[in-house]
């Protein structure tokens, strides 16, 4: 029995753990009425995250959908355009503040996934550099150079709008901002259970379980509580789970 119990605890950062619930029986056994409550609330903060890790998912579906890719004419794709735009471009950023990248075509003729992070002009700096250039017109060479480089750069400050206002509206149409904000919440309230879970020593097999189901609980809602990151939270009760199959291993022996 407690064998087949433990067995099904060998947690996967953000995988849902299918953690049996103590059955009628095991729960009239002479466990804390406590822990008991606790067990009953656990169900209570698992249903509310899920439901709010649904929601995030769907917001993260319409913002995949909605968001641009960047207008050639903002890319940077050379040192010489990173110098003639010094200061004019950022790293661009996914609509979850993630890392983007572009493709480069080798030496080889290769094209190679990826490779490098992807930076795009930013309209207000564009905007600058427009204004800087029409205060010092002699400073840019023959008047037809100029004139150029004030229409690329009026041209490239209307894409780089009409991408940054296709940004604003994936993520305000989406609402993935303030669903990743409620998923945070309803996992940082899994963890807070388990904290509370542990000032509890179970005493028969009922309370072992709720243990194991909170740490359970807060191994799926990791992603959303550590921005995915693996942190040490579902790995904490541990020990005292080890403790308390040791204990009533030892009582029903």
């Amino acid at each position: 029995m407690v064998a087949t119990v433990i067995a099904g605890f060998a947690p996967t950062v953000g995988t849902a753990i299918a953690a049996p619930a103590p059955s009628a029986a095991l729960a009239a056994a002479a466990e804390s009425p406590a822990l008991l409550a606790l067990g009953v609330e656990l169900d209570e903060r698992q249903a509310a995250y899920r439901a709010a890790a649904a929601c995030l998912e769907k917001a993260r579906t319409v913002a995949a959908e909605l968001w641009p890719e960047p207008p050639a004419a903002i890319v940077i794709k050379t040192s010489c355009e990173q110098d003639l735009f010094e200061g004019d471009f950022e790293h661009a950023e996914g609509f979850e503040g993630e890392r983007l990248y572009r493709d480069v075509v080798g030496t080889d003729g290769k094209t190679y996934p990826n490779a490098v992070r992807l930076l795009v002009l930013k309209s207000d700096r564009l905007q600058q550099f427009l204004a800087q250039v029409r205060d010092s017109p002699d400073a840019w060479g023959s008047d037809e150079d100029r004139q150029k480089l004030e229409a690329d750069l009026t041209a490239q400050i209307a894409a780089a709008k009409r991408y940054e206002a296709a940004c604003a509206n994936a993520i305000a149409t989406s609402g993935i901002t303030a669903a990743k904000e409620a998923a945070h919440d309803r996992a940082s309230a899994v963890y807070a259970l388990l904290f509370e879970v542990r000032k509890h020593v179970p005493r028969t097999v009922a309370g072992m379980l709720i243990l194991a189901r909170a740490i359970a609980a807060f191994d799926e809602a990791q992603p959303n509580y550590a921005g995915g990151g693996e942190r040490a939270g579902g790995h904490i009760l541990g020990r005292e789970l080890a403790n308390a199959v040791l204990r009533v291993a030892a009582t029903t022996a």
